[in-house]
Parts: structure tokens; sequence; C-alpha cells
């Protein structure tokens, strides 16, 4: 039969044909009318090497924005010190209206709009935030902003508004080097707009098109018979999925406390390591942490980046994802972007441990057992804490327990997947945190259960399937850490570091436990004590005795995680709470698993007496839980002595301050000085630099309050001193479960 057009093809695909060459002729044009009448934008962004603008530039650029994301800098300067950089141009004005400029910088910056000084953050000075406030009529306004580094950290953060209802920040669209003719800026922004509305119409094109093939697939799939979930697999799993949703929705809440300002001292280190891999360097240069999570932070934030880019490309006409974009874009809030990414981070892996804790449970014992462990562990308080921060703990916790429960696995079926998975996930979790480390034991353990289980001799195989364990557990430890091998002499060198530091050699760390009286053994104990009640920690150590007394190879797998992890980290003279966190689902799983040894053997006693059981051992956590997303949801006394601080302190006083305080700093009009406890110098010290104001803390005074005077005493003298020679002008009281924020006193000098 001969080729026939018409048979192949229906009416409605010839007109979809047609819509599509249609529609892509005219992206094209658009397209090459859009470079053909488009304007050069940006500013011309002339460097120097050294901090004054003086001599001739080293490099001049087009640069679209006001920031130091620039390869140029790291060309001039590598250290990334002594340099100063300046942008002039205009800017485009659409509308009338009071503008306000700011910078946050470190060191100094000024900003000029038609040659009048509208910021002026200049002078050698450590991170400060300042405004200014123009009036600007429509058209093009010049610009000038210079910035100078010394030394030390390189900060600027560039941001203008129109102040008003929709504050859209300027975006770098309306900078341009050089006044445009009236026409060609008419043809630019009528090109653009045309270019705009067909973007936005290949964005909805596009998401039809990815509904009607998800539809496709499903169909497939469903005839294929490959997955017949959905509502019968709801149904047969909705007690995990309800306790699934408790748990993340528990985590969720509160999650942007304390932003942009991070109140615990390890995100800010965090996120300072990871916004480098952010901006290209790979190597972060630092392994007193493994750089997993580091790595982790970097790839959410490009990602979400990313994916704020493509909808801000389709849909940039619509108001709040417009603001949103250029709100990222300009770099004023990649400071909050950045530390609700990396808590996004803890708060995903705090969340999959509830899942795996189940799966643990049901293979090991029963799917009550598991249900039971979930809930204990959706509302534990302390894993529920460190859920809401950006640090490395859950994350390591979450694949450690994911690693374990392929150890099961191995166990159970002996196959030799699960003998990769289970080991990648553990190297993974120790380029997570080299705590996690003791995931090989239990590893080689459930390799040796299972020979020893079907009674097969301990020869050459049993021994090559051990060097797989431990082959592929420092394989994927060297692929989440991979300058361990590359910067082999910074690593040994912070290893060396790290050792010293958790076994008290090192002031910084070990003076947070001078004079406590209480072990590192006791002190863990303390911990599991608060984060899951007393009777919940009784259920937990009577279902590992319970354990001990079955002497059943899965008992013993399930207790050699927990018991050698708290023998390891009660070794370190630097006991945390964060540290105990990796061992709460394997407790939590023996209270269950101890819980239903009652039910069986007290069958006489009503089923309502064990589930009594279960709500008392809840009550407590579960109580402190919701009271920690109930201060999560208020402010955090440092917050509220900077606003107080800003309202009532005059301008231009010196304000001492300390670690774990308020960051002065980022208040306009103080002169700020910072110093890690203000007990390190003596009060004349202050008086000689005539400081007016002193911030302390409690978490910074406790500390050597609680060593006492056997090892402090200068520091404690001066804290008792600030009682006579100031006065007392406020105080905040911190709350009474909540561990961040601290009591604030806020003192006036009398001199």
């Amino acid at each position: 039969m001969p080729y026939s057009f018409k048979k192949r093809i229906s009416l409605k695909e010839k007109i979809a044909l047609i819509a599509v060459i249609i529609f892509c002729t005219l992206s094209i044009s658009s397209y090459i009318l859009l470079k053909r009448h488009e304007l050069p934008r940006g500013l011309q962004a002339t460097y120097y090497q050294n901090s004054s603008f003086s001599g001739n530039p080293a490099t001049q650029e087009l640069s679209p924005v006001v920031d130091l994301r620039s390869a140029k800098i790291d060309e001039i300067a590598p250290a990334r010190i002594d340099y100063s950089i300046e942008w002039i141009g205009h800017i485009l004005i659409e509308k009338a209206g009071l503008y306000q400029f700011t910078t946050t910088s470190d060191d100094g910056s000024v900003v000029f709009i038609d040659d009048i000084l509208v910021v002026d953050n200049g002078g050698f000075h450590p991170l400060k935030t300042v405004s200014g406030s123009i009036f600007l009529l429509p058209g093009f306004h010049s610009i000038w902003v210079r910035y100078c580094q010394g030394s030390a950290a390189n900060v600027l953060l560039f941001y203008g508004n129109k102040l008003g209802t929709h504050k859209i920040p300027i975006s770098g669209e309306q900078f341009f080097p050089s006044i445009p003719s009236n026409q060609s800026l008419m043809l630019d922004q009528q090109a653009r707009a045309y270019y705009i509305g067909l973007r936005a119409i290949w964005g909805f094109v596009s998401i039809f098109l990815l509904f009607f093939l998800i539809i496709k697939i499903k169909r497939l799939i469903s005839k294929k018979r490959y997955f017949s979930l959905s509502l019968s697999l709801l149904k047969k799993h909705y007690p995990l999925i309800i306790i699934i949703t408790i748990g993340f929705i528990i985590r969720f809440i509160g999650i942007n406390y304390g932003l942009p300002q991070p109140y615990h001292p390890d995100e800010k280190l965090v996120m300072g390591k990871a916004s480098r891999i952010i901006a290209g360097d790979l190597n972060p240069r630092f392994f007193v942490w493994p750089t997993l999570y580091l790595y982790l932070t970097a790839f959410f934030y490009k990602f979400s980046y990313w994916l704020l880019w493509i909808l801000h490309y389709f849909f940039g006409f619509i108001h709040p994802l417009k603001k949103l974009y250029l709100l990222v874009n300009s770099n004023i809030i990649t400071t909050y972007h950045y530390y609700l990414i990396s808590r996004s981070v803890s708060l995903i892996f705090g969340t999959i441990t509830i899942p795996v804790t189940y799966l643990i449970g049901k293979e090991l014992s029963s799917k009550k057992a598991g249900l039971i462990a979930a809930l204990f562990i959706a509302l534990a308080y302390y894993p529920v804490l460190y859920s809401h921060i950006g640090i490395i703990s859950t994350t390591m916790a979450c694949l450690t327990l994911l690693s374990f429960y392929f150890a099961v696995k191995i166990y159970q079926t002996g196959r030799l997947k699960y003998y990769f998975v289970a080991s990648i996930i553990g190297g993974l979790a120790i380029a997570t945190k080299y705590n996690a480390a003791i995931i090989i034991f239990p590893l080689l353990l459930a390799h040796l259960f299972l020979f020893l289980k079907n009674g097969y001799q301990l020869n050459k195989n049993f021994y090559s399937k051990a060097v797989i364990i431990i082959l592929f557990v420092l394989i994927a430890f060297f692929i989440g850490c991979p300058y361990s091998l590359l910067d082999f002499g910074k690593f040994t060198k912070d290893i060396s570091w790290l050792a010293e530091s958790e076994t008290g050699l090192i002031e910084s760390t070990s003076r947070y436990f001078k004079g406590i009286q209480s072990t590192s053994w006791a002190l863990n104990l303390k911990y599991l004590w608060e984060g899951m009640g007393p009777l919940l920690l009784t259920l937990s150590l009577a279902g590992i005795i319970l354990s001990l007394f079955k002497r059943k190879y899965p008992a013993l797998l399930l207790l050699s995680f927990p018991l050698c992890y708290y023998v390891a980290i009660s070794q370190t003279k630097t006991p945390v709470p964060r540290y105990t966190i990796a061992i709460y689902p394997f407790l939590l799983l023996l209270a269950s698993i101890f819980i239903l040894f009652l039910e069986k053997y007290l069958r006489s006693f009503p089923k309502a007496f064990l589930i009594g059981i279960i709500i008392v051992a809840l009550s407590i956590p579960f109580f402190n839980t919701v009271r920690l997303d109930y201060y999560f949801c208020q402010k955090d006394t440092r917050q509220l002595a900077l606003a107080w601080i800003k309202e009532n302190i005059p301008k231009n006083s010196k304000i001492a301050y300390e670690f774990f305080g308020p960051d002065i700093s980022f208040l306009e009009g103080v002169v700020p000085h910072t110093t890690y406890s203000l007990g390190e110098n003596t009060f004349k010290y202050y008086q000689d630099r005539k400081i007016d104001y002193f911030v302390t803390n409690s978490l910074t005074r406790n500390i050597y309050f609680k060593a006492g005077e056997k090892y402090y005493p200068t520091y404690i003298e001066f804290y008792l001193s600030l009682n006579k020679k100031c006065r007392l002008i406020r105080k905040f009281d911190k709350n009474p479960i909540f561990v961040f924020n601290p009591t604030i006193w806020v003192y006036k000098a009398l001199y």
C-alpha cells in the first residue's frame, strides 16, 4: 500500500503540529529580536590591588550586580584581602518615590546616587549594616558604589528598593553602563516584553505536558501491574503516615527561629564553610567535621536557587515570585536563605528517621513495635530540637540508622546488594560526622551472626565479605569527604586538633566543662533523661536488660550500636546533648519491645493498662516538645534585646558585647566592641576605651560561674563588678525550657 500522510496523522495532531511550528517560529524570532535590540546592562566594575582605590586599576569588567561573586577578585587578590572595587553607571527608575539603599559590609562601603552620598558605611570595621534614602524621579540616575577590604572577612551585600507597599528590590536589569537613547530603550523594552510573554506561554505549555506525561506513565504502569499502591497502600499504612506527618509538622514549626541571625554557633560555622562551596571552591579547608553535610547544604541551596530561577524565567511576571527571586538574587536575604536551607536538610533527615525506625522495629520484632517506636521518636525532645537546627548531628543520626537497617537485611537475607548499600550509607554517615564510625561494628556483627545462624564456616567467603564492608565504607567516606585525601595535610592537622579538643587539652572547648563534677557517662545519661523522660528511659533500660537475657542474635544486633556508641561518646571530655541523638531510635525500639513483652506476659492486665503506660511515657517528652515549638515561634531574648537597644541606646554609643549574646554589629549608629567573654579584660581596659554600655548573657557567664573561682577567678570578679561599677538598665529573662535563648543584661557604665 502506498505511503499515505493523511491516514497517519489525525486532524488534532495536524493542529498540534502546526501550533508547535508557529510557536517555535515566534520564539526564535523573539529571541533574535531581543538579541538585536538588547541593551548592555550592568555597572562598570573597576578592581584595585589595594584598599585605597589608588594606582592603576588591576582589571575592569561589566558587572550585572554589586557583590563579591566575581572571579576577578580571586585573580587580583587570591587571599581576598587588601583590595577595593568601585561600580559606576546609571540606574533606571520607573516610578517616582522614596528609594532606600542598604549595604552590609566588612570592611567599608559607600553609595552615591546623583553624586549625593546616600549610604555611608565606610572605614575599616566588622560586619555592619547602614541604610539611606533618597527621593528619585523617573528616568536615569548616576550610581557609584565603592567597597574596600582590609583583612579578615570580606562581605558586601548591596540592596535597593522603593519604599511603599510593594518593596520590589532594584535588580540588575535596571543598571546601565551609559544612558541609552529613548528609541533604543523603547525597542529594548518592547523586545523584552515580547520575549517574557512567550516564555510564560512556554511555561504553561511545559506544565501541561508534564501533567500529561505523568498521567501517561501512570496508566502505563497500572496496565503492567507494576504499581497498585494509591488508596490501598494509604489504608494499609495510615497509622505510620499519620505519625510521620505529626513528626514532620512538629519539626517544621518554628524552623525560621531567630533568622536572619542564627543563634546556634555551629550554624554560623556550617554556613561559613558551605558558602565557599556554593561560590565554587569545593575544598572547605576544614575537617574538624567531615564535609558531606556541607556539600548537601550547598547542593540543596543550588537546587532551590535554580528551581526558583526556572520559575522566574517562565513566570517572572507574577509579582510575589519576581520579588522572591530578586531578593535572593540581590544577596540581601542570602543569609536567611542559607540558614533556612541548612535547617531544611536537618528537617528532612530528622523526619526520615521516623519511618526508618518503624522498618527496623518491623524487621526485628513486629509492626506494632515499629509503630510504637516511630511514635516515640516523632515526639522525642532532643531529636525534635536538633531537627530545627542546621548542624550535622541529625543527618548523621539518620544515615547511621539507615545503614543499620540494611545491616539487619544482611543478617536476614545475606544478599550481596545489602552489603554494598549498608556499607555505602555507613561510609556517608561517617563522612557526615566521625562518631558514626561505630556503625562499622554492627555491620560486621550482622555479617558474623548471618554465618553463625546458618552454621556456615568462617572461611574465605566470610573474610572476603568483611573486606567488602570495610572497603566500601572507606570508598563512601572519601566520596563524601574527598578533600580528606586531596588536602591530606590539612585533614591530619584538623583531626589532631579534634583529638586534643575531645580529650580536654584545648582551652576553647574544655572551658565549657571545667568544674563540672559529673563524668561524661553521667552527663550523657542526664541528657537522655531530659530528652526521653524518666518512664521512657526506664523502659529503654528494661529493654536492654531483656535483650541481654534473650541472647538472641537479633536482640544482640539491636544492642550493638547504642551500647558501643554510648561508650564512645562517654570517653570525650566535651559531652553535649546532640551527641546522644543517634542512639534515641535504638533505645526507643528497645522500649517498645519491652512494652510488647509486658503485653504478652501480663495478659491478666487489660490493654488499657499498656496504653496508659505508652501515654504516660510520652507525656513528658510530648509536653516538652510542644513547649519547645511554642518557644520556637516566639522572639529570642537576643532579638528582644537588639530591638530594645536600637530604640533606647543613644547613637554613636560604644557597646561591649560577648559571644552567645545579641550581635550588636547589625545595629546602625553604634560602635560595637566584641569579645568571646567580657571577663577576658579588666574593667579598666574598657574604661580606657570609653565603653558606654555592656551587654552580657547567661550562656557565656555560666561557663565561668559553673567552673568556679578555682579556674576563672578574674572572669567571675569582672562579672560581679558590673553590678558595682555599672547600672543595670534592662534585663531580658530566658524561657525556662529553651536551651538557646539566654538571660540578657544591659549595663550602663558609671565612670
